[in-house]
């Protein structure tokens, strides 16, 4: 009885899960600090059709198709155009830098899990252990499951409030029509 004891205080995964959660996703943030810069960085270049999108349709109107400049309004709207492709060529880069965060995060998660693991059968001494296939669960699916979580909420939080900064930055000023 004393040897069931002590086992768990020498077991390197602690028990309080929220704990342990919250220390991984603080490592790997700041042991990731480069690639989330650049993560930030990508995905506000991304926001730029937010940014543009309103004042160029409301340029392209106002200027050019109510003022029977067709010109004027082809050239603005080519202005949204290009915001957008390079909104689209922005998000696809923002994968591998979403990618330098969230894999080492997976790989300290493995580990940890192994380690434990590793650690209680060795002080289990031989003796049958029936949590084999909950650590089988937890290599493959849960961490999985972590890391593909983690990636979308980093992806849906820097995007929605990156946006929303570019929506607010945004002139509020709409264009002036001339007087008829």
């Amino acid at each position: 009885m004393a040897h069931e004891d002590a086992a768990p205080a020498a077991d390197p995964v602690p028990r309080r899960p929220a704990r342990a959660a919250a220390e991984v996703l603080r490592s790997a943030f700041t042991e990731s600090g480069p690639a989330i810069l650049r993560l930030l960085a990508w995905t506000l270049l991304s926001a730029l059709p937010a940014l543009v999108s309103g004042k160029a349709m409301a340029l392209a109107v106002d200027r050019g198709f109510l003022e029977h400049r067709p010109g004027q309004a082809m050239c603005w709207l080519a202005v949204f155009a290009t915001a957008a492709l390079i909104g689209a060529w922005a998000t696809r880069q923002t994968y591998p830098q979403l990618a330098h965060v969230v894999e080492p995060m997976r790989d300290r998660l493995v580990r940890r899990l192994v380690s434990g693991l590793l650690h209680r059968a060795v002080a289990a001494r031989g003796r049958p252990d029936a949590s084999a296939a909950t650590a089988v669960a937890q290599l493959t699916r849960q961490v999985e499951a972590v890391r593909d979580a983690t990636a979308g909420q980093l992806l849906i939080v820097s995007h929605f409030a990156l946006t929303a900064v570019a929506v607010r930055a945004a002139p509020r000023c709409s264009p002036r029509r001339p007087p008829r």
